[in-house]
């Protein structure tokens, strides 16, 4: 094999092998999370607490109907895209910090109601349903 291209393939794998270790995040939360475990309440509101990290976790979250909501929508040392959402429903285009803790209100959904969730490339998702 000609000495340049087993050059030009050495330097290719290894600029990609630099790019994938430069940008991993480290371990991802697994992404079954029962909602259960991510909604609280506060003063009669009703909160929701997402992860913002290699995606979103829980994807799917089963919350009440007819009460008022906070999504809670957290970031830990988040380089990828879902450090930036976008929930069309409500209006909300944001980029949140690295890490960090970002909140948004939700008014009364009725029930059957469903608000999506992605990150900007629309690679990642998250589904909120009422009930």
């Amino acid at each position: 094999m000609n000495q340049k291209i087993i050059i030009g393939i050495t330097v290719f794998l290894g600029t990609a092998l630099l790019v994938a270790v430069l940008t991993w995040n480290g371990p991802v939360e697994p992404k079954n999370t029962d909602s259960s475990s991510v909604i609280s309440q506060e003063n009669g509101v009703q909160v929701i607490h997402i992860l913002a990290r290699g995606g979103f976790t829980p994807r799917i979250v089963n919350a009440k109907a007819g009460v008022e909501t906070k999504l809670e929508v957290e970031t830990k040392g988040t380089y990828d895209c879902s450090a930036s959402l976008n929930i069309p429903k409500l209006g909300i285009q944001e980029i949140l910090s690295r890490t960090g803790t970002k909140s948004f209100n939700i008014p009364a959904q009725e029930k059957g109601a469903v608000i999506e969730g992605t990150c900007a490339m629309g690679m990642y998702g998250f589904t909120l349903s009422f009930s």
